[in-house]
């Protein structure tokens, strides 16, 4: 699976990935199967290279956009699974210069929906309020192939 340039961003009117704004100065990837070490793997990779990149003031906001996502990210993969068995949920993270952009592939065709306040009793529903406040801009595409990427710009 390629993971490219946004087509159609989904949340708000001002969403405006760092793609094409600039060279990539460098990036991250990172596999993972949907298990359940699979969200702190991503956390720990996000929060160190983040950091290795000199961003420390982003670090732990691109920790938590990254969790929020891989944890959706690997319900879908698990929906998804075939006789072929799950596929992997793949992250990605791109330095920008002027910030840094987290992209998650996972196979299910399903996109996300916009955020929405979940019920004052609701267990799940969160999440993607988490990456919309957290983040400067976020959104999802599908991917040629099959699957979907959903993704997050935090600017420094």
């Amino acid at each position: 699976m390629r993971l490219g340039a946004p087509g159609t961003a989904m949340a708000g009117d001002a969403c405006d990935p760092l793609v094409g704004a600039q060279p990539v100065w460098r990036y991250s990837a990172l596999d993972l199967y949907p298990r359940p070490d699979a969200v702190p793997e991503a956390r720990q990779h996000a929060r160190h290279v983040v950091t290795e990149w000199g961003y420390t003031q982003i670090a732990r906001t691109a920790e938590l956009v990254v969790s929020e996502i891989v944890t959706n990210a690997a319900h879908h993969a698990r929906e998804t699974a075939t006789k072929n068995g799950v596929p992997p949920v793949r992250l990605r993270l791109t330095d920008w210069l002027s910030g840094v952009q987290i992209e998650v592939w996972d196979g299910s065709s399903r996109m996300p929906r916009a955020a929405q306040q979940p019920a004052p009793d609701a267990e799940a529903g969160r999440g993607l309020l988490l990456v919309e406040a957290l983040s400067d801009c976020w959104g999802a595409y599908p991917t040629q192939g099959g699957g979907k990427v959903v993704f997050a710009v935090i600017r420094t």
